[in-house]
């Protein structure tokens, strides 16, 4: 019980705490400002472990998670993000329990299996962030194979009134609206930029 109502104050006021860091903040000095334009820059080193960082937590690396990540538009700090929020939300339920049990709502439970079950949530969240971006990955390609068959539709109709093929491309993609059509129409204006063939660009962003 002692145990319990440790951990549970421990997490309230670790929560309060976030909560007040959050919505007060802190201004530095300027004389710490100025120190900070003084300051060597070791950028570089720092991006670079914090890189590391990042691919550690993110786990191994995989081609179908890279697809995943882009077809959604994320990138590993977001996806890193994504799996802390799923480890809080797999451990909130024990957490519950460990706050009841403190008050003395439920009947008593044993610490070492309120704190298992509140590992073993984090854990399952954490893993699930991976289902999770996967589910999103194969929504966001259902919503872009309809996108881009209401896409070629529109090409179709425009060269059938006598544009050419790249007018009709072009006009098209201008019409329409949401991530696929925006999608479609960077890579078709890369193309015109780079005065490449705009299938070109358009199978690269296929293969992305």
């Amino acid at each position: 019980m002692l145990f319990a109502m440790v951990l549970a104050g421990s997490l309230a006021g670790g929560g309060v705490a976030l909560m007040l860091r959050g919505s007060v903040g802190s201004t530095p000095p300027l004389a710490a400002i100025v120190a900070e334009l003084h300051r060597p820059r070791t950028e570089t080193h720092t991006s670079t472990r914090r890189d590391q960082m990042i691919s550690s937590l993110a786990g191994r690396s995989s081609q179908s998670r890279a697809a995943d990540l882009a077809v959604c538009e994320r990138n590993l700090d977001r996806y890193v993000r994504d799996r802390f929020v799923w480890a809080a939300m797999g451990a909130t339920p024990a957490l519950v329990f460990v706050v009841l049990a403190a008050s003395e709502a439920v009947d008593y439970f044993p610490p070492p299996v309120l704190l298992i079950a509140t590992v073993a949530g984090a854990i399952a969240g954490w893993m699930y962030a991976r289902i999770d971006l996967r589910d999103d990955a194969e929504k966001a390609r259902r919503e872009f194979r309809h996108a881009l068959s209401a896409y070629l539709e529109l090409v179709a109709i425009l060269m059938a009134g006598g544009a050419g093929v790249e007018t009709a491309m072009f006009d098209a993609v201008a019409s329409g609206r949401g991530p696929a059509f925006r999608h479609l129409r960077s890579a078709l204006s890369a193309a015109q930029a780079r005065r490449e063939p705009p299938w070109q660009l358009l199978g690269e962003l296929g293969d992305r």
